[in-house]
């Protein structure tokens, strides 16, 4: 069985979870060999600062213009015409290396491939197997394609959602969203904290800005200032070395602070990270979300993308794994009525660990070894 598995680089998460499939894949041997592709590196330039620069800027600039694109799109089985032309004239590399693989199976993390192997299969111009992957907990209609083979969702209410779409049930599967699984594997936070250089005596708080943050270096102290717990914060910053300076900065003009404050750049021990905090501060990503939730890590929800990361909340809230400040004056409130009462804060990881699917990415690939011959199917014809 020979397995593709596409993905956009709009934003992160849509790659990290690409990985994730692909790690899970490479331990069967039934599914090799396998190749991972982010599909923006087989298009042109534009097209592909429309779809990676374009969202992060739309995020930054115009947050109100980004949920009104997100409520507008947001319609099951409509529109998508322009959509479709767009990514027709702009995908023709992508397109050919499709073909020239010749897939068994292929695996989309979003919606953009997605749609785009639907239509060839459609036009009899490909024959395999197609799943599509939802990345977040909300499924808007951009995920909505046909001809599809199966698709998987994070939760059962995502089922039910696209039942009501007209989905065959026997062809949605309630997955989780794939993460790495290194995320789940045992972790000593005593020990990840005295490597890092923190505290065991006092909490530990995790906060994501990230290059897609909006926040400068000023802000974010501001915010964290708010704070009354003694506690030690480690801000992971991503690529973004000019927030990065600029904290630092801030933070050695201004000593004797209530936090201790560790920044941190681009790395790769993020689970780490996450293993060894009490609380996590950021926005509600699918991926990040998931990743908070395996580790069992309780959250801070700040500053959501409108659209998707909003639903992300709903859920994150739903489950007792995560609180939100209603305006930034309150941050420090909420942190610190978790941090200074332990009962409350267990309870949060408890139920963070009771919302978690670690090993979604097993569940999708173990789903698809047993289910890869199921031809493409169309949505129920009662369905409009």
């Amino acid at each position: 069985m020979k397995v593709l598995i596409l993905s956009v680089g709009a934003g992160s998460g849509h790659n990290r979870a690409a990985q994730a499939v692909e790690k899970a894949f490479g331990q069967f041997s039934a599914a090799e060999p396998i190749e991972y592709l982010d599909c923006l590196t087989l298009t042109n330039t534009a097209f592909k600062d429309l779809y990676s620069k374009g969202f992060i800027k739309a995020v930054q600039k115009a947050p109100n213009l980004w949920n009104w694109a997100f409520e507008k799109t947001d319609m099951p089985w409509q529109g998508g015409d322009l959509r479709g032309w767009i990514e027709r004239i702009n995908t023709r590399q992508l397109r050919k290396k499709i073909l020239d693989a010749a897939p068994t199976l292929i695996v989309c993390t979003h919606f953009m491939p997605a749609a785009i192997v639907s239509r060839m299969l459609g036009k009899g111009e490909l024959s395999c197997h197609l799943s599509i992957v939802v990345t977040d907990y909300y499924v808007h209609a951009s995920w909505l394609t046909e001809p599809y083979c199966r698709y998987f969702v994070a939760h059962e209410e995502g089922r039910v959602q696209l039942e009501a779409y007209g989905i065959a049930p026997d062809r949605i599967t309630v997955s989780g969203i794939p993460i790495d699984p290194i995320f789940a594997e045992p972790a000593d936070p005593a020990a990840l904290r005295r490597q890092f250089g923190l505290p065991t005596d006092r909490p530990v708080i995790l906060l994501s800005a990230g290059a897609a943050g909006t926040l400068s270096a000023r802000e974010i102290l501001e915010l964290l200032a708010t704070i009354r717990t003694p506690a030690d914060c480690v801000i992971i910053c991503g690529r973004n070395a000019k927030l990065k300076s600029g904290l630092e900065k801030a933070i050695a003009a201004a000593p004797g602070q209530t936090l201790r404050f560790h920044i941190v750049g681009f790395n790769d021990q993020m689970d780490q990270y996450m293993a060894a905090a009490d609380l996590f501060i950021g926005k509600p990503g699918g991926l990040s979300s998931s990743e908070c939730l395996a580790r069992g890590l309780p959250m801070i929800l700040w500053d959501p993308i409108p659209g998707q990361e909003v639903f992300n909340s709903v859920f994150l809230l739903e489950h007792a794994a995560a609180v939100a400040p209603i305006a930034g004056a309150t941050l420090g409130y909420k942190v610190d009525a978790i941090l200074q009462n332990p009962d409350r804060l267990n309870t949060m990881k408890r139920s963070a660990f009771a919302a978690a699917k670690p090993a979604a990415a097993r569940t999708i690939v173990e789903t698809l070894l047993t289910t890869h011959r199921q031809p493409p199917v169309t949505r129920s014809p009662s369905i409009k």
